[in-house]
């Protein structure tokens, strides 16, 4: 998906359940036909039943089908549709060609028949929407329907909903990531215990062909659909190798492939761990990481820092067991939302995989959605020293709902809260140590700390009572460690983090820091 900055970013964050809700058709329904009659009616009224009964907020349907029908200005912006009186009319070039009567104001069904109704009409007078095939005409219906939604609610295409499906829960394939640098394709990682793996393919391999068909002047999104197939399939690579005079020729065999997501390295005693996202095996392969460091390091290991920086989330119930990894006892986080089932507790079980050794947890402002659960939970159940700047501020959770047309809708339908309480919308979580600023100086914040004088611990204090707080107040706490992406910082970030971790009476001073009492320090 081509997405520029910040708009990529965003379309990142979203927190799907881990329960997709099934589609109500047996069979998708062909999306690239040019009819777009009472199937795609069918489509459209699941959808606007979802909207009605599971969105975050009451919206009037009216409002969601007049923005859909508006949405076929997209492609033929000569036609326009207004709500007069009892009439839904619609004009092109300004006369009317066309009226309906209006539907009952919840009935999704009515509603979605008035909006396909409409559609065909207009394609009556417009080439371009005749032209137009029914996924493309979903897609310019939908977001005219969630355009007074929240930013986080959108549809996905069939393509885009199963990339996303692939990213939550794997995918057939050889287990490597590729990226494109002068119009070749290279090999940057091969993820362990994967075809690609088995195979004995290596990072820095540089792919010419793929089942004997040169990929030179493919796009990457081209190059990944030839190594992703069936399970069991095969498929065959001519690598160029460094120090190999002549090309390989290697057979992989596909698997169900999930991304790795966790990436560890040893260093002076301590366990560095990266989470890029959050997905169906972030956990499992989280757990497994830090017991292989602890058998290596032994009676040494001083602990762990897990570094969220950059990371955007992911799946809900995978940041419930990344936290409950660390802890012992306590509320991990809590959601509400208007439908009865969006009302959930999570709370920690037993068992510490770092069998309570002393753990700093690295944030920044592209720290975001469940990268913010695991963030939060940890400082709250003081279990964990933040270092870095103020994340991101998403605290609201996706639900993914599979049309029959093999789309998918996307909506927001709860907002969660940390441990004490405070919502993390807008608001984002505030570390325990700030580095943001022009001069971040590690030697200055660990004089600040040993002198109880860190600017975050009155600012903690008021965080932790914001359950709905204003704008004004919103702008005014994000001021106090203003959030910082990625940048020359990380490094001195990631040293003072180390620092921490090899001074015991140092760790334990910030750790009570971010729970001090302003009266008492």
């Amino acid at each position: 998906m081509r997405y520029p900055g910040t708009i990529r970013f965003l379309m990142r964050l979203l927190i799907p359940v881990l329960v997709l809700i099934g589609s109500a058709c047996a069979s998708p329904i062909d999306s690239t036909n040019r009819n777009f009659g009472a199937s795609s009616s069918h489509v459209l009224g699941i959808a606007y039943q979802y909207i009605r009964d599971r969105y975050i907020e009451s919206v009037p349907m009216q409002d969601v089908a007049l923005g859909g029908m508006r949405g076929i200005s997209a492609i033929d912006p000569a036609f326009n549709v207004k709500r007069v009186g009892d009439k839904i009319r619609l004009f092109k070039d300004g006369k009317q060609v066309a009226e309906f009567a209006v539907a009952p104001p919840q009935s999704a069904d009515k509603w979605a028949s008035l909006t396909t109704a409409v559609v065909e009409a207009s394609r009556a007078y417009s080439p371009q929407l005749k032209a137009a095939s029914a996924e493309e005409l979903f897609k310019v219906i939908f977001d005219g329907a969630l355009e007074r939604l929240d930013r986080y609610s959108r549809y996905a295409t069939a393509a885009q909903a199963r990339e996303n499906r692939a990213l939550r829960s794997g995918f057939g394939g050889i287990g490597v990531q590729i990226r494109q640098e002068m119009g070749v394709t290279k090999i940057v990682i091969v993820f362990p215990e994967t075809p690609a793996e088995r195979a004995g393919l290596k990072s820095k391999d540089l792919i010419l062909e793929v089942d004997g068909v040169a990929i030179a002047g493919m796009s990457l999104r081209q190059v990944a659909n030839r190594l992703r197939g069936a399970n069991g399939s095969q498929v065959r690579l001519t690598i160029s190798r460094k120090g190999v005079s002549k090309p390989l020729s290697i057979r992989i065999v596909r698997d169900h492939v999930i991304a790795n997501t966790v990436i560890m390295k040893e260093e002076d005693n301590i366990a560095y761990v990266r989470i890029t996202r959050f997905n169906q095996r972030t956990s499992t392969d989280l757990a497994r990481a830090i017991l292989r460091a602890r058998r290596h390091m032994g009676e040494k290991f001083k602990g762990v820092i897990l570094d969220l920086r950059d990371n955007p989330g992911g799946l809900l119930d995978q940041a419930v067991e990344v936290s409950d990894l660390f802890l012992t006892s306590g509320r991990i986080v809590s959601t509400e939302g208007r439908h009865p089932s969006s009302f959930q507790r999570y709370n920690a079980g037993a068992g510490d995989v770092a069998n309570g050794k002393p753990l700093v947890v690295l944030v920044n402002g592209r720290s975001a959605s469940s990268s913010e659960i695991v963030a939060a939970a940890l400082q709250d159940l003081k279990r964990a020293v933040l270092i870095g700047t103020n994340t991101y501020g998403k605290g609201t959770v996706q639900s993914v709902f599979r049309l029959p047309n093999d789309g998918e809708l996307v909506l927001t339908w709860s907002r969660f809260h940390a441990p004490s309480g405070y919502t993390l919308q807008n608001l984002g979580v505030l570390p325990t140590v700030c580095t943001a600023g022009s001069k971040f100086d590690a030697a200055a914040l660990v004089d600040e700390l040993r002198s109880g004088r860190h600017r975050t611990v009155e600012a903690l204090q008021l965080w932790r009572t914001q359950n709905k707080p204003t704008h004004k107040r919103l702008v005014w706490l994000r001021k106090v460690c203003p959030a910082k992406s990625a940048s020359n910082d990380d490094e001195r970030a990631l040293k003072l983090a180390k620092q921490l971790l090899s001074d015991e009476t140092l760790y334990n001073l910030s750790l009570q820091l971010s729970h001090a009492s302003v009266a008492t320090r």
